[in-house]
């Protein structure tokens, strides 16, 4: 266990665009998810990857269980989508 009983998880997410194909690079969404992290975020390690027709997000947190890992990433997912005009037509799977 971690710090407080904190531990290093890991949580998976997808999203694509509403519709139409998947037009941005994994290393551009990436580093926009790093810019719409907070200091308060648990997010400490993040991936992406290309899916079918999805980009596909891997990232380690430090979280007291999977369900609160999975909150932390869905919430920076939702933050970057909605602060970031390209992403205005795409959506969390």
């Amino acid at each position: 266990m971690g710090i407080h009983g904190s531990l290093m998880l890991l949580s998976i997410a997808r999203i694509a665009p509403l519709q139409g194909r998947v037009d941005i690079t994994p290393e551009w969404l990436r580093s926009r998810l790093w810019q719409h992290r907070s200091t308060h975020d648990p997010v400490e390690h993040i991936r992406v990857g290309r899916g079918h027709e999805c980009l596909r997000i891997a990232a380690f947190t430090v979280a007291m269980n999977q369900y609160e890992s999975d909150d932390a990433i869905r919430r920076l997912i939702n933050t970057t989508i909605l602060s970031t005009p390209l992403l205005t037509q795409w959506r969390l799977l």
